[in-house]
């Protein structure tokens, strides 16, 4: 199931990136400082991206080595899986307080419906799917996984701070409303989220990847 999984997503990446092509959506926030870079949206959606058809190509091609799937495994589960879920989780839920917050209805015009839930929703199905169907066994060392997702996440906030020194705008209208202390407890809680939601996909997804495919031993 992994290589037809691998190409039926090379091919919807290769449709993202036409539909894009024929329906540019320009935001007022592309011209500012950094642009779509600003947004950890973006980053996610060029990863994916990257990664899918990466690995779609390979699957295609009928390659597989050992050392891939290694390298995979740990791209996957490290920060394709948790950063999809994060995005998802943290977006919606800021969206339900107050949509304001990340995604005004002034916007609306400039991104539809479908553009939205392509960036926001879509990305937890596919890699749903692949921790269900793909066998990353052996399964990625936690703790070498949890430096990753910390690293990762610090930088991003460090990249907020530095647009916000370099432009004087704050990425996020949240990040706008909140005084220091606040903006320090948002940071906390990010990468707190960061952290719960990678144990938690680590722990599922090892344990669905070591019954569907039985195989001892970690990486």
């Amino acid at each position: 199931m992994s290589r037809e999984f691998y190409i039926w997503m090379l091919v919807y990446q290769i449709y993202v990136v036409l539909y894009r092509l024929l329906f540019p959506m320009y935001m007022p926030t592309d011209y500012t400082f950094a642009g779509r870079w600003k947004f950890l949206t973006h980053w996610n959606v060029v990863l994916q991206m990257v990664y899918y058809i990466w690995n779609g190509s390979l699957a295609l091609l009928g390659v597989y080595l050992p050392i891939i799937n290694n390298v995979r495994s740990k791209i996957f589960f490290r920060i394709v899986l948790p950063l999809s879920y994060f995005i998802a989780i943290f977006f919606w839920g800021l969206y339900c307080i107050d949509r304001d917050l990340v995604l005004p209805e002034e916007m609306d015009k400039y991104i539809t419906p479908y553009f939205n839930h392509q960036k926001h929703t879509f990305i937890i199905f596919w890699t749903t799917l692949e921790m269900f169907l793909v066998n990353h066994q052996p399964i990625p060392e936690f703790w070498s996984g949890m430096k990753t997702i910390v690293m990762f996440s610090s930088t991003y906030m460090l990249w907020i701070v530095i647009i916000y020194c370099l432009s004087g705008l704050w990425v996020y209208g949240i990040l706008e409303i909140l005084g220091l202390l606040g903006k320090l407890a948002f940071c906390m809680l990010a990468n707190s989220v960061f952290v719960i939601v990678y144990t938690s996909l680590y722990c599922v997804g090892s344990y669905v990847n070591r019954i569907n495919y039985p195989l001892l031993g970690e990486a």
